[in-house]
């Protein structure tokens, strides 16, 4: 069975070494490329692809006829990858990127060629996904974040690796959600298109030359991984809540603390009043006045809307918490952010039950056993 595509070239030209390169990356990356391919060490299908360029919104091999092309289009002949929209649709790789090269003579395969000569390939190594439900708050952490930080702790790739999501034509940034990913990488962080954007033969050729972004972005080495998801049986290999103090290292500097002695014990009730969706807890206002007249010693209850604020805000208002509650949905994520032996307590909607709902929070908090889990169910 065909598993890899692993091809050993010579080193081309490169900007020096200590400058910061032009396609992204401030410091060479360092991948492990036997690791990744073999897969002993993580549960994806990861791939590596050598001498091929991110432009006109696919993956492109530098030049047709050769040994990198023939393996790319295999590549995506064979791999099959869910649809980052309904991801209970599968296809081969190929629908997306046939990985052909341009013509010889076309305008695409003079830019590349041009881009080559003058820059050579570069020695940042972006990482390539189709991600599973990728506009989904709660499914990128879990299909997306978790499995990249899982590469990174096995050591097969280092935080100066390009990670480059395939959106399809969505911009990332209008998804604030990604900034969990971004974290997890020094470099900055972009969806595939937008870092080689659409360049048709008209922009190619115009008088004057080229415009900005008609610029292949080409490589030496790229990296393909089928990450797995909620779709698949979840491994030991999972982290969920050690991806997500990383992340929140990041976006949150100043670390919670580590036990709340001396501080009153802080509930955090997760407000979905005010949004439309339905799964919201009814009588929150009810809650909080029983648990300000609670005999509970040291105990405050405060209510949150997650989404409304950014990332940043809503991941230090976790971990401020010792207790997070709330129906079943995405702001229940946040529960990995906070402190090791904080209690998730998931409230379920009437006959909400089953494999599918249970594989959100309760499976994913038995990996590390944290955050402690306990449901409500009516």
């Amino acid at each position: 069975m065909w598993r890899a595509i692993v091809c050993f070239v010579p080193s081309p030209p490169a900007a020096p070494r200590g400058m910061p390169d032009m396609h992204g990356c401030r410091a060479d990356t360092q991948i492990d490329v036997p690791g990744l391919v073999n897969g002993t060490r993580h549960r994806h299908q990861c791939f590596v692809l050598n001498r091929v360029c991110l432009f006109n919104g696919t993956i492109l091999p530098a030049a047709a006829g050769g040994q990198a092309e023939q393996r790319a289009k295999q590549l995506a002949s064979t791999l099959t990858v869910r649809s980052m929209f309904g991801s209970h649709q599968t296809f081969k790789l190929g629908y997306l990127h046939p990985m052909d090269a341009a013509a010889p003579q076309s305008p695409a395969a003079k830019l590349v060629r041009r881009a080559v000569s003058r820059e050579g390939f570069s020695r940042c190594v972006p990482l390539v996904w189709v991600p599973t439900w990728a506009f989904s708050f709660a499914e990128h952490f879990i299909n997306s974040v978790v499995p990249v930080h899982e590469l990174m702790e096995a050591g097969l790739i280092d935080e100066h690796v390009l990670l480059r999501p395939d959106l399809n034509s969505r911009p990332m940034g209008r998804y604030g959600f990604y900034q969990m990913l971004s974290a997890l990488s020094a470099e900055r962080t972009a969806g595939l298109r937008d870092a080689g954007p659409k360049c048709t033969d008209r922009h190619a050729t115009r008088e004057g030359g080229p415009p900005p972004w008609c610029v292949p972005r080409c490589y030496q080495r790229l990296v393909i991984c089928n990450f797995r998801s909620t779709f698949d049986a979840y491994a030991a290999r999972m982290a969920p809540w050690s991806a997500a103090q990383r992340v929140a290292r990041r976006l949150v500097p100043r670390p919670p603390p580590a036990e709340p002695a001396v501080a009153a014990r802080h509930v955090l009730l997760v407000n979905r009043t005010g949004t439309r969706f339905a799964r919201s807890l009814h009588n929150l206002p009810q809650l909080l006045a029983a648990c300000a007249h609670s005999e509970a010693p040291r105990t405050v209850c405060t209510a949150h809307e997650f989404g409304r604020r950014g990332v940043a805000t809503d991941v230090a208002a976790a971990r401020r918490a010792d207790v997070l509650v709330g129906t079943h949905g995405a702001a229940l994520t946040y529960g990995f952010y906070m402190r090791r032996g904080a209690a998730l307590v998931e409230v379920r909607p009437y006959r909400f039950e089953g494999k599918w709902p249970d594989r959100y929070f309760r499976d994913l908090a038995s990996l590390e056993q944290t955050p402690l889990y306990f449901q409500v169910t009516a």
